[in-house]
């Protein structure tokens, strides 16, 4: 929400107060961006916070103002709004944001631009006198509005309309308003798609979308795990005891039959008795 003195206005988008950004204030003045999005409507509002002096309000879009509102004391709640232009009794054509049409037809280049992309909210003193009640004023507004490529400018939309809606039964007011001096303040709302003002540094970047950590597989021993382990262990210690016996059992048997070889006794049989046999070798 913009302010200024005791002055308020700001811009809603379906019912959503847009975020302003970079907002400067100077004599009368008060200026800042706002995002847009095509296919959107939108509605201007205002307000008096401390009431001293009947108000005359011009809202323009895109340089173009489609009558003029009060703010009176004898107003309850000393604010405004408008959200579109009556083209019948009972019905309106609400505001919405569209994307620019753009030509290469040289016709064009003479067609002002100059305030394409702005929301203006003009509050000025007024002088206020009764008058007879008049007739109601209706607008037929032309299509979306081309541009030639060269006067873009770097706005991507502009402010068309949306269709039709069914709008309360209006009543003509029975007060003229007649501005004194130069607006009180202008609060400028200068509208972009959300993409260009990030580009240019005017709205914060988007926020990265953070993954979460990457969690490390964990492998979980049970009880039953630690106990095959255990008995594996076990079963390698038998098995090396087994194969030691086995080692030595075989060492044994070879000495022993080694042994029994070099014992070994040769018998022969003398059947003379006076026979002598010589047993050397």
């Amino acid at each position: 929400m913009l302010t200024y003195d005791h002055f308020s206005a700001w811009v809603t988008i379906e019912g959503i107060q847009a975020k302003e950004y970079q907002v400067e204030v100077t004599s009368g003045r008060v200026t800042c961006w706002i995002p847009s999005e095509a296919n959107k409507t939108f509605k201007i509002h205002w307000k008096d916070n401390n009431f001293a002096f009947p108000t005359k309000i011009i809202a323009r879009v895109d340089g173009t103002h489609y009558g003029y509102y009060c703010i009176l004391q004898k107003d309850r709640r000393h604010q405004g709004s408008t959200d579109g232009i009556p083209i019948t009794e009972t019905s309106r054509l609400p505001f919405m944001f569209s994307n620019i049409k753009l030509s290469d037809n040289d016709d064009l280049l003479d067609q002002s631009t100059q305030n394409v992309g702005e929301i203006h909210v003009e509050i000025s003193k007024c002088h206020v006198e009764k008058k007879k009640k008049d007739t109601l004023v209706y607008y037929q507004p032309q299509g979306r509005r081309q541009i030639h490529e060269r006067e873009k400018k770097g706005a991507d939309h502009q402010v068309g309309f949306a269709a039709a809606v069914p709008n309360r039964r209006m009543k003509c007011s029975r007060c003229r308003c007649t501005a004194i001096g130069p607006p009180v303040v202008i609060f400028s709302f200068k509208y972009r798609p959300l993409a260009v003002l990030q580009a240019n540094g005017i709205a914060p970047p988007p926020t990265p979308v953070l993954r979460p950590p990457t969690v490390p597989d964990i492998i979980e021993i049970s009880d039953d795990d630690e106990e095959i382990n255990v008995l594996k262990a076990r079963l390698q210690v038998l098995e090396g005891k087994r194969l030691r016996r086995d080692n030595t059992s075989t060492g044994s048997a070879s000495r022993k039959k080694i042994k029994l070889e070099h014992n070994k006794l040769e018998i022969i049989k003398v059947e003379d008795p006076g026979q002598v046999i010589d047993l050397t070798m």
